[in-house]
């Protein structure tokens, strides 16, 4: 499996705002990516208290809910609260884009009219996991989780991370979220790979194995690069 890093040396990320979008289907496998990111983002100096996290219900839902992330303020609360009293802590640094919603025709140009939209994030990492099943379900909703977290980081010039596992089967995507997929099971009780040592496998976890961990650190030399570039 390939691997992917960065010495820490060559990030400038002092006060970076990352937040993260992740899926609820195949929750088992999210989890461990969800921390495995947090986790990065807390060693390389983020708050990991303030990393505004989101849920959505699948892979298909990130690219919306990383769009609104992107716009929006920073710790997320289930109330709300913040955004109905108009609080935005990351305002101040946003960044001003153009947004391409049709909202009628100019009559002089018939040019769609365009509103300004605020991003107040530098990087937004998008975690999910989706498992090829027995009908094309599992290629549409790849090809379009894809194709949107794309579209909404060229659409609003920020990077937007794609954490997404497509794999063939369960297995493959624990491997990938730092987990030792479990062995073959065995009767033979004197067989270390047998039942009785299964759940040693089953809860095993390297956070520096998974790809949660690649997507923080990917996120991270975006933002450094920008910052070096001035772009």
């Amino acid at each position: 499996m390939a691997r992917y890093d960065i010495p820490p040396s060559e990030l400038d990320v002092a006060g970076a705002r990352i937040g993260i979008v992740a899926a609820r289907f195949n929750d088992d496998i999210v989890s461990r990516l969800l921390e495995a990111a947090l986790d990065t983002l807390a060693h390389h100096g983020l708050d990991r208290e303030s990393i505004p996290v989101a849920r959505v219900p699948g892979a298909f839902e990130l690219p919306l809910a990383a769009r609104w992330l992107a716009t929006r303020c920073g710790p997320i609360t289930d109330t709300g609260d913040s955004e109905r009293s108009g609080e935005r802590p990351w305002t101040a640094q946003g960044t001003t884009v153009l947004d391409e919603e049709h909202l009628g025709e100019d009559s002089r140009s018939h040019e769609k009219p365009r509103i300004a939209r605020n991003v107040t994030t530098d990087a937004v990492i998008t975690l999910g996991a989706v498992i090829r099943g027995d009908t094309p379900h599992f290629d549409y909703v790849c090809a379009e989780a894809a194709r949107g977290i794309r579209a909404v980081s060229l659409e609003l010039d920020v990077p937007v991370v794609f954490g997404v596992l497509t794999c063939d089967d369960h297995a493959q995507a624990l491997a990938r979220a730092g987990g030792e997929p479990a062995p073959p099971m065995h009767d033979d009780p004197a067989d270390l790979s047998g039942p009785a040592d299964r759940s040693r496998f089953a809860a095993a976890g390297d956070g520096h194995r998974s790809k949660g961990r690649e997507a923080a650190l990917v996120a991270l030399e975006m933002v450094s690069l920008r910052r070096r570039l001035g772009a």
